[in-house]
């Protein structure tokens, strides 16, 4: 069975790690911008070897308001409603949204 990564996660990790990564695949293909020395290919191996597929707080979140019934797009919208017109109240009724969602799991 292949091991399932998480590209963006894995994308974080290897950045962290100074290596430069330019892209992940979810089966752990990665691309660098340059060919790595004996060092770096050490520390891929090491940060590819402890990554932990497991999805992040953001990504649960964004699960759960999907469940809820909020898309992507939804909260732009709300969020450049705020922003460029200063209108809390979409803000306001959406994260009751959410919140309602949320304490219901």
């Amino acid at each position: 069975m292949e091991n399932i990564y998480d590209p963006q996660k894995l994308t974080a990790e290897l950045q962290a790690a100074g290596l430069p990564v330019v892209g992940v695949s979810s089966i752990g293909e990665v691309d660098y911008s340059r060919d790595l020395t004996k060092a770096e290919v050490a520390a891929a191996n090491a940060t590819i070897a402890a990554h932990d597929p497991t999805p992040g707080d953001a990504v649960i979140l964004l699960e759960m308001g999907f469940k809820a019934g909020v898309s992507l797009e939804e909260v732009v919208m709300v969020l450049w409603s705020q922003a460029a017109h200063a209108d809390s109240g979409a803000v306001v009724a959406l994260a009751q949204k959410i919140d309602s969602t949320l304490h219901g799991m």
